[in-house]
């Protein structure tokens, strides 16, 4: 039932390459690693314009209803500073994000809509689903909408809001940036060889995915969580944005949350 590779040329879209970053900001690309957390290597991002002749008629129902369920993530440890992005679980101010991103902080601000900043501490993790769950000390309601869950499966061809933080583009303002695109394929099993870190039931989209997207959501045209990033293909030639990115599915995410507020350890079942 379950498309299985094991991806050789992929990065995470989260920051342990762009914690590298200095603090002033300025990013300072490194050289290009096969199977490096998605916080690296890119230096260009596509915009998304239809051709001559296209008329894509897009809503943009879907991103409206979710920019308030995304915070940019900015990390600080003694590298430096990383970025990836968060979903807001629950109206307590539990964020959903991957464990790569939050793995080495020493100190994790959320970066909220109008440029509001809060502090954030881990109350759970998972490295196997490269899942964690943040608390976070001030709960700005206005500002911080939980996200709705999708029901269902998404289908191919089905277009996606993807919500994000590449390059640390939300660290000053909040507001998330945004890719549309379509689901690729569903139900896809993918292995990290560098890590052993086996993904589950993964969505792969081709919407804009780069650095500091990890942790980020992708949405449907009705503002639903449909899953979150985790990582991208590439290739030597091409490090960054490659239109093969792929998702945690939303059960997965809903699941693990659920197993961490109950006090239990996350599962490592086969969800499908």
């Amino acid at each position: 039932m379950n498309f299985e590779s094991r991806i050789s040329n992929c990065e995470f879209t989260g920051p342990a390459v762009v914690r590298r970053v200095i603090r002033n900001s300025k990013f300072v690309i490194l050289n290009c690693l096969c199977l490096l957390l998605l916080g690296a290597c890119a230096t260009t991002q596509r915009t998304v314009e239809p051709l001559p002749g296209e008329n894509h008629n897009w809503d943009h129902t879907g991103y409206d209803n979710a920019r308030l369920s995304i915070v940019a993530i900015v990390v600080e440890n003694a590298t430096g500073d990383a970025f990836g992005a968060g979903i807001v679980y629950d109206d307590g101010g539990r964020i959903i994000t991957a464990h790569h991103v939050v793995e080495d902080a020493d100190r994790i601000l959320l970066i909220l809509a109008g440029g509001y900043t809060v502090r954030a501490t881990v109350i759970g993790s998972d490295p196997v689903f490269d899942f964690a769950l943040l608390q976070a000390e001030t709960v700005l309601a206005d500002r911080m909408q939980p996200a709705r869950f999708a029901k269902g499966d998404p289908k191919p061809g089905e277009p996606v809001w993807n919500l994000g933080n590449p390059f640390g583009t939300s660290r000053f303002g909040g507001e998330p940036s945004v890719g549309h695109g379509v689901v690729s394929a569903v139900h896809r099993t993918y292995l990290n060889d560098s890590t052993g870190r086996l993904y589950l039931d993964g969505i792969q989209h081709d919407a804009a995915t780069n650095p500091g997207n990890s942790g980020g959501g992708i949405f449907n045209d009705r503002g639903e969580l449909m899953g979150m990033n985790a990582l991208i293909t590439t290739t030597r030639e091409t490090p960054g944005d490659s239109g093969v990115a792929f998702a945690v599915p939303a059960h997965i995410l809903k699941k693990q949350a659920e197993l961490i507020i109950g006090g239990g350890k996350p599962s490592h079942g086969w969800f499908g």
